[in-house]
């Protein structure tokens, strides 16, 4: 267990409608050392929040009142909420619900039935996520659903982290189908060892009849509903040898019942042409039968039209070579109710190698089939998002073998399972000698000291198949079991990009104009040093305040105006105006303003470049000096 103070109180706001289900997630987070709220539906919530800011949320979806999905969307757009993460807390496996939690923003997903690790890793990983804002630059993610377009925001770090937590889930969800089927392996051996059993008490009772009777032969008994195998032909004995054979029959008789009436297994036997000549208890409870009446009437269990040409062939196919089978089908049980069940079937002959009988053992196997669609979905819901992921990703396992590129990986890359089946083969096609071998060691060095569930980055350049460089960040998650989950961002433009505007950022620092960047109300956003020569205020004095500051009280009527229209998207060139300095002194300033514009095309901001009309004139003034002096020689 870790130490109380391990999160130093962090607070934690657990939203959740059932009281037990919320106790039960403070216990997990105050055990780690966390601080934890309760509120039990959004409403509540967002009051909590006003009143005591936690660092993250908690949230359930179905709750009264307002919802989980309601709770994220209001927190993330709401201003002075919006930095904080939601995770939402969910037993909804369906594709839609998913991405419904992931168009109202959400920064990671816990499905339950959860443990305790699997929360605070997912708290743990959400946080890291937090530490680095320089990365949580959003895109918006297009995703086509049942007919339905969602917009979804996607970053470098919050993609990765859900895409994580569905693949946990795929990954829990068939280690417990793998867990069932070995279950059910173990069932079947059971079944196959009870038929067998049967089998041998049967023909061991037909044998010793037969050693005691005149021509060592007899006919094989029909089994009764109460058990009893009937009458035998006792021809040639005096009464004490029928006496002693009667009394045998009837132990072997007893031995029989009482190894069938012992089994939970559904057991009965029935003729080729389908008439019961014995069940079980647990069979007649199961199907809601009466023994009495069922014996020597025609098998009433009703199948799907599609398993009954399967279960003919299933028993045709038994041989004398070859007499047991086994087969899995569906049951339509009374009022219209559909089962799985697994039967062993076992075919007896005779000595003309006719079917005389068939004997089955079974059980429910409704519950395992069940399990396994949930792996099903969960895989497709895994499936879904990765590949519709603005990111490359890939699977490797713990031998170093890539199991999974999305289409994504392949776009960007070039690069097919087929061209890099191994991780070694990605180091050599994609990147140079020294590259190679920084990759590999830092590779291994990550994998041995990476924890579970832990996002460790680092940056490579990568040769793309047509011979492109790019520069990729590399998100690798160490899953249980040593495989790695990991996610590529290219930075490759946003570096370029970086570049340019380090070197437009120089420019406006070191110009002689003024300029001044504002929002569309404004506000001031950004200050070169030659606007704090011109007006006298330091940057760190104006940003953040209305630009009204330097505009003299008789011209401010004109500023709703001009933003109005360069918002629109007008450029207003070179016109004269008056400006106010800190001192309160004045000056003559020659103005234009322009649209700021993100990659998009929106209007974001205005650019202000102010020229200073008296020294404007004064350097006309020193230029047509020059000139003059230099006609004179």
């Amino acid at each position: 267990m870790k130490t109380p103070d391990k999160n130093n109180g962090m607070k934690i706001l657990v939203v959740e409608d059932s009281r037990t289900q919320a106790e039960y997630l403070r216990h997990i987070l105050e055990t780690e050392g966390y601080q934890v709220l309760l509120a039990a539906n959004g409403n509540q919530a967002l009051e909590q929040i006003g009143i005591d800011r936690p660092a993250i949320v908690l949230t359930d979806i179905m709750m009264p009142e307002m919802d989980g999905y309601a709770l994220c969307r209001a927190i993330k757009q709401t201003e002075k909420m919006a930095d904080i993460p939601v995770i939402l807390v969910t037993q909804l496996f369906d594709p839609a619900d998913l991405v419904k939690g992931l168009e109202a923003g959400a920064d990671n997903i816990i499905i339950k039935p959860f443990k305790p690790e699997h929360v605070i890793s997912r708290i743990t990983g959400t946080m890291q996520s937090r530490a680095h804002p320089d990365l949580e630059d959003e895109q918006i993610l297009e995703v086509s659903l049942d007919g339905r377009t969602h917009l979804i925001p996607a970053n470098q770090l919050r993609t990765p982290a859900i895409l994580l937590s569905t693949y946990d889930m795929a990954i829990r969800k068939n280690a417990e189908l793998q867990e069932a089927n070995e279950h059910l392996a173990a069932l079947n051996e059971n079944l196959t060892r009870t038929v067998d059993n049967l089998q041998r008490a049967h023909e061991q009772l037909l044998s010793s009849v037969a050693s005691e009777t005149p021509g060592g032969t007899i006919e094989s008994p029909v089994i009764r509903s109460d058990g009893y195998m009937g009458d035998y032909p006792f021809a040639g004995l005096d009464t004490t040898e029928k006496q002693e054979l009667a009394l045998k029959i009837r132990e072997s008789e007893e031995r029989y019942r009482n190894v069938v009436e012992d089994q939970t297994e559904f057991i009965c036997r029935f003729t080729p042409d389908g008439i019961i000549t014995f069940v079980n208890d647990a069979y007649c409870r199961y199907f809601g039968l009466d023994k009495s009446v069922c014996i020597g009437s025609p098998h009433k269990v009703l199948l799907p039209d599609e398993d009954i040409g399967f279960m003919k062939q299933h028993l045709a196919s038994l041989t004398r070579e070859n007499p047991v089978g086994t087969i899995e089908h569906r049951v339509l049980l009374p009022g219209g109710k559909i089962r799985w069940h697994f039967w062993t079937d076992r075919a007896c002959f005779d000595a003309d190698g006719k079917v005389t009988e068939f004997q089955s053992v079974g059980i429910d196997t409704t519950e395992k089939q069940e399990h396994a669609q949930k792996v099903r979905e969960s895989e497709d819901r895994f499936r879904m998002i990765t590949e519709l992921s603005p990111f490359p990703i890939s699977i490797i396992d713990s031998s170093g073998k890539f199991q999974y590129l999305n289409k994504k990986f392949e776009q960007l890359f070039g690069y097919t399972l087929a061209d890099i089946p191994t991780e070694q083969d990605w180091c050599l096609k994609a990147s140079d000698t020294a590259e190679r071998m920084s990759a590999i060691g830092t590779g291994t060095r990550d994998t041995a000291c990476t924890e579970w569930g832990v996002i460790k980055s680092r940056l490579f350049p990568v040769m793309c198949k047509d011979g492109t460089r790019r520069q990729i960040h590399v998100w690798p998650i160490t899953l249980k079991g040593g495989d790695r989950f990991v996610v590529y961002e290219d930075l490759t433009d946003k570096i370029e990009s970086e570049r340019l505007r380090s070197i437009l950022v120089s420019i406006v620092s070191s110009s002689n104009d003024a300029i001044i960047g504002k929002a569309l109300d404004g506000t001031i956003l950004s200050w070169n040093r030659a606007a704090e020569r011109y007006y006298g205020y330091l940057a760190e004095e104006v940003i953040g305040k209305s630009v009204d500051l330097i505009i003299p009280p008789e011209l401010r009527d004109h500023l709703s105006v001009f933003l109005k229209r360069v918002g629109a998207g007008e450029t207003i060139e070179r016109f004269d105006t008056i400006r106010l300095r800190k001192d309160g002194s004045r000056m003559e300033v020659c103005v234009t303003l322009s649209p700021i514009r993100d990659d998009e095309g929106r209007i974001v901001g205005i650019s202000t470049i102010a020229q200073n009309i008296a020294e404007r004139e004064k350097s006309e003034i020193n230029r047509m000096f020059r000139q003059q002096v230099l006609h004179r020689r």
